[in-house]
C-alpha cells in the first residue's frame, strides 16, 4: 500500500510530452515505494523540484531537488543531468544514500529508523 505522496513543482512548466510526464511520475512512484521500504514510516512526502537549464538551444540541462518531510526527519537531494529521466534517477539514488549515512549508526538498515 502506498503511504507517501508526491508533489511536483515546475513539471508543467517544461516543455514535455504527455509521455514523458508520465515517464517522470512512474520513475518517482517506483522509487518512492523503494524508499518506503527503507524508511519504514507510515506517511511522507516526496516534494521534487524539476527545473531545465539553456532554455534557448536544442539541448537542455536539467536539475531535481528533492526533499522527504516525514515525522521527526527531512531529506533533501539534488542532481543535475542533459537527461530528465537520468536526473530523476540519480537524485533518488543520492536520497537512498543520504537515509543510509543518517542512520549508519543505527546498527544498519534492518532497524527500523522511525518508528
Amino acid at each position: 500500500p502506498k503511504r507517501f505522496a508526491l508533489n511536483f513543482v515546475g513539471l508543467n512548466q517544461l516543455k514535455l510530452e504527455t509521455f514523458q510526464k508520465y515517464a517522470l511520475q512512474k520513475i518517482a512512484s517506483n522509487e518512492a515505494l523503494k524508499l518506503q521500504r527503507m524508511i519504514h514510516n507510515e506517511n511522507f512526502a516526496v516534494n521534487i523540484h524539476v527545473k531545465a537549464y539553456d532554455k534557448q538551444g536544442s539541448q537542455h540541462k536539467y536539475s531535481v531537488h528533492m526533499r522527504i518531510e516525514s515525522p521527526g526527519h527531512i531529506f533533501n537531494a539534488a542532481q543535475e543531468d542533459w537527461d530528465l529521466n537520468t536526473a530523476m534517477h540519480k537524485t533518488f539514488d543520492n536520497l537512498k544514500n543520504e537515509i543510509k549515512k543518517r542512520f549508519r549508526g543505527d546498527g544498519g538498515m534492518d532497524k527500523k529508523v522511525f518508528g
